[in-house]
Parts: C-alpha cells; sequence; structure tokens
C-alpha cells in the first residue's frame, strides 16, 4: 500500500511538471479558439495533478477543490472579459489558487530531507508555478489597468493572457528582451518583485538540493 502510494504521488509530481512545460510551449501551436480550448485542457491538467498531490490532506484538498471552480471557470473562459469586475475577481482567485500550490509545494520541499524524483520535480514545478501566478497577476493589472503592459488595442483574451505568460518567464529569468515592457507604476513594481522572487528562489533551493544531496555508496570513487 505505501508504495502504491508513493508510486500515485510520483506520477502526480510528473504529471505536474507535464502539464506546466506541456502550458509552456503547447498553446504557441494553436490558435483562436483552438487555442483557447488547448490552454484550458492544460491549465486543467495543472490543477487536476495538484489535487491528486494533496489529496491525503483533508484540509488542503477541500481548500484546493473550492478554489477550483472559479479557476475552471476562468480557464475556459466561461466570463467574458467585458464583465470587468467579475473578470476581475476570477483572475485574482486564480492568483490565489496558484499562490497556494506554490506554498504547498515549498512545504513538500522544506519537510522531506531526502532528494529524490519528487524533490527535484518539485522544486521545478515551483519554478513554473511562479511563472504562472505571475501570469494572473499581470491579466489582473492589465484588466483593471489596459495598456499597463500590453498594446491597448490587444482586444483577443486568450492573446492577452499568451502574451502576459510570456512577459511573465521573461521577467523571471531576469531575460528582459524589451518587446513587452510595463508602461504603469504598479506594473513596474510587480516585475521587480517577480524577478527578485525568481533568483531568491533559484539561489534558495539549489543551495538546499545540493546541501541535501548524498552520493550513494562508491559514486564518490
Amino acid at each position: 500500500m505505501w508504495v502504491t502510494e508513493q508510486l500515485r504521488q510520483r506520477h502526480a509530481f510528473t504529471l505536474l511538471l507535464l502539464s506546466l512545460v506541456f502550458l509552456l510551449l503547447v498553446p504557441a501551436y494553436w490558435h483562436g479558439e483552438k487555442k483557447d480550448i488547448v490552454t484550458g485542457i492544460l491549465l486543467t491538467s495543472v490543477m487536476v495533478s495538484f489535487l491528486l498531490i494533496v489529496e491525503r490532506q483533508k484540509a488542503r484538498l477541500w481548500l484546493g477543490i473550492a478554489l477550483s471552480f472559479p479557476v475552471l471557470t476562468h480557464s475556459w473562459g466561461l466570463i467574458e472579459a467585458s464583465n470587468s469586475w467579475l473578470y476581475l475577481s476570477l483572475t485574482i482567485l486564480n492568483v490565489i489558487f496558484y499562490s497556494f500550490i506554490v506554498v504547498e509545494l515549498i512545504r513538500y520541499l522544506i519537510r522531506n530531507r531526502d532528494v529524490d524524483v519528487n524533490i527535484i520535480s518539485a522544486a521545478i514545478c515551483v519554478y513554473l508555478m511562479l511563472g504562472l501566478a505571475w501570469s494572473f497577476i499581470y491579466l489582473a493589472i492589465e484588466t483593471q489597468t489596459p495598456g499597463a503592459i500590453l498594446s491597448a488595442d490587444m482586444q483577443n483574451p486568450a492573446d492577452i493572457f499568451s502574451n502576459l505568460f510570456y512577459f511573465s518567464f521573461v521577467t523571471i529569468t531576469t531575460l528582459g528582451y524589451g518587446d513587452i515592457s510595463p508602461a504603469s507604476t504598479i506594473a513596474q513594481r510587480w516585475v521587480v518583485l517577480q524577478s527578485i522572487v525568481g533568483q531568491l528562489y533559484l539561489t534558495i533551493v539549489i543551495a538546499r538540493i545540493v546541501a541535501l544531496y548524498r552520493p550513494v555508496d562508491g559514486e564518490s570513487n
């Protein structure tokens, strides 16, 4: 039974990691309504894989399920962006949900002392999840103040999210291509914070994983 649970959890971490990687790459190959559907499927896969990770922690599981309903509503475009306040509220709930995932994954990293496949997968997932969560922060800013980050004439919600998703990862990796630049003070402050968090996370997590790693017998010879 314990082995089965370990394998199921490992598959959940693998599914979460694959969902995030596919979310980063696959929607770019689609356009229009098909792009919306692909993005919705992958965001749903991220949500389900996280719920599988916390399935034995009832309080966190039920909190995740409760947050998943507005997340699904937003992910599948069931609320029009023209309904600005409701759309903004759902966007903020997405930020809360993905931040919740980040916190739970960091708790897992801190709680476990042995470096294994799950630890490595969780560490990568946190970094990718930070980029995803910040995408929704930027979406909330753009919803409230059109033109704060993107061109004000961009109307398609899928294109808006896709560009903000790209901008988020360019920011967290501190690449700073400059093709998209924050125009408002609020957006600029969130960009600075994301850059700092991204660099601190890499430094702290890599240091922890290296410190916890112990070579197997004979590996050092």
